[in-house]
């Protein structure tokens, strides 16, 4: 069985930015979802890195849309989140 996913110093150099960064925005929410393997060690699977960079293009610097994976990052930045998943009785 293949491994399609990225270790965070992969992805880094992918995108071309450091480990650090990643971590910063993986605590702000930001970029592709993640998962940890054995409780510890941060990956990223393939499709959903690929999902984000398709998500995340632009043909101007004046393009302002938003990046569709991250609006419920946003909208629970502004506390626009579903009652249920602040422990609202069901």
């Amino acid at each position: 069985m293949s491994d399609n996913s990225l270790t965070t110093e992969q992805l880094a150099a992918r995108w071309d930015v450091t480990p650090e960064t990643l971590a910063r925005w993986r605590a702000d929410a930001i970029g592709p979802p993640f998962f940890k393997v054995l409780g510890r060690r941060v990956k990223y699977r393939l499709e959903d890195i690929e999902l984000y960079e398709s998500e995340s293009m632009r043909s101007s610097t004046a393009d302002t849309d938003r990046i569709p994976s991250n609006d419920l990052r946003l909208a629970a930045q502004r506390g626009d989140v579903i009652a249920t998943t602040r422990g609202a009785p069901a």
